[in-house]
C-alpha cells in the first residue's frame, strides 16, 4: 500500500514537472514568433512593434500584486487563452499596421498574465514547487528556439505573417487545455483569495524585492536594446536589405539558443548563492 502511495506520488510529481515545462512553452511560444517576426509586421518599424509587445506585459505583471488576488485562476487563464486566440486573428486577418500591433499588444498582454498565473500556481505544490518553476524556466527557453525556428522554416512556406498567425489557431486550445488540466482540482473549488495588505505595503513590498527586480530589468533592457536597434540594422554587406533580414534571424535564433542553456540550468544551479549567480 505505501509502495502504490509512493509511486502515485511520483506519477503526480512528473506530471505537474512535464505540465510546467509545457506550459512555459506553450505560453510563450506566441510571443517569441511576434517580435521574431517584427520585421514582417513593420519593416521600418521593429522598435515599434518591440513597444507593442513589451507594453502591455509589463503593465499586467506590474500591477497584478493589486488585483490578481481578486481574480481566480480559472478567471485569469481564460483571459489569457481568449487574449492568445484574439491576438493571432488581429495579426492573421488584421488590413492595417494598428490592427496587427493591436493583436501584438494582446499576445502581451496574454504572455504576462499567463506567466504570472502559473508562476503563483506552483505555489500549490509545495513538494515540487522548486522543480515546477524550473521546468517552467526550461519550458519558456525552448520556446524561443522554437519560435525563432517556426519563422524561419514556415516563413518560406507559409509566406507571410498573417498566413502563419492563422497556422497558429492551434495553441490556444492546447494551452486551455494543458492549463486546466494541471490544476483541475484546485480550479474546481478556486476563489480569489484576498490578501490583507493595504496598496503602499504592496508597494513596498514590491520595492524590496530590488535585488532580483533590479538584475531582471538590466538583462531584460540589454536584450531587447539589441533585439530592437542594432541586430536590425546589421547584415553582410550591410546594404543589403535580404543580408540585414537573414542576420536578424540568426543573431536571434543563437541568443535564443543562449537563453535555452540558460534557463534550463535551474537544476544544476539551484545550490548557488545569489551572489554567485549575479558574478556568472
Amino acid at each position: 500500500s505505501r509502495r502504490l502511495l509512493e509511486e502515485g506520488e511520483e506519477r503526480t510529481s512528473r506530471f505537474v514537472v512535464g505540465s510546467f515545462w509545457l506550459l512555459g512553452l506553450l505560453n510563450n511560444s506566441s510571443y517569441v514568433i511576434m517580435i521574431a517576426s517584427a520585421k514582417s509586421i513593420a519593416n521600418g518599424g521593429v522598435a515599434l512593434v518591440y513597444l507593442a509587445g513589451i507594453g502591455p506585459g509589463v503593465c499586467v505583471k506590474s500591477s497584478s500584486p493589486f488585483w490578481f488576488d481578486m481574480v481566480g485562476y480559472r478567471t485569469r487563464l481564460g483571459l489569457a487563452t481568449s487574449c492568445m486566440a484574439a491576438s493571432f486573428a488581429l495579426v492573421g486577418f488584421g488590413s492595417s499596421l494598428y490592427a496587427q500591433l493591436a493583436g501584438v499588444a494582446l499576445c502581451s498582454a496574454q504572455s504576462a498574465m499567463g506567466e504570472a498565473s502559473l508562476l503563483a500556481l506552483s505555489s500549490r505544490y509545495p513538494r515540487r514547487g522548486a522543480d515546477a518553476v524550473a521546468a517552467w524556466s526550461s519550458g519558456t527557453g525552448f520556446a524561443g528556439v522554437f519560435g525563432y525556428a517556426w519563422v524561419v522554416a514556415f516563413g518560406a512556406t507559409l509566406g507571410d505573417i498573417g498566413t502563419q498567425a492563422v497556422a497558429l489557431a492551434v495553441l490556444p486550445p492546447a494551452f486551455a487545455v494543458a492549463a486546466f488540466s494541471l490544476a483541475a482540482a484546485d480550479l474546481k473549488k478556486d476563489t480569489p483569495v484576498r490578501v490583507a495588505l493595504s496598496s503602499s505595503q504592496r508597494v513596498r513590498f514590491g520595492l524590496s524585492l530590488w535585488p532580483v527586480t533590479g538584475a531582471i530589468f538590466a538583462v531584460y533592457f540589454a536584450e531587447y536594446a539589441m533585439q530592437s536597434g542594432v541586430w536590425a540594422a546589421m547584415g553582410f554587406p550591410v546594404h543589403s536589405k535580404s543580408a540585414r533580414d537573414s542576420f536578424y534571424e540568426l543573431a536571434n535564433w543563437l541568443y535564443q539558443a543562449g537563453v535555452l542553456c540558460s534557463r534550463s540550468s535551474g537544476w544544476l544551479l539551484s545550490h548557488l548563492s545569489r551572489r554567485t549567480l549575479w558574478a556568472c
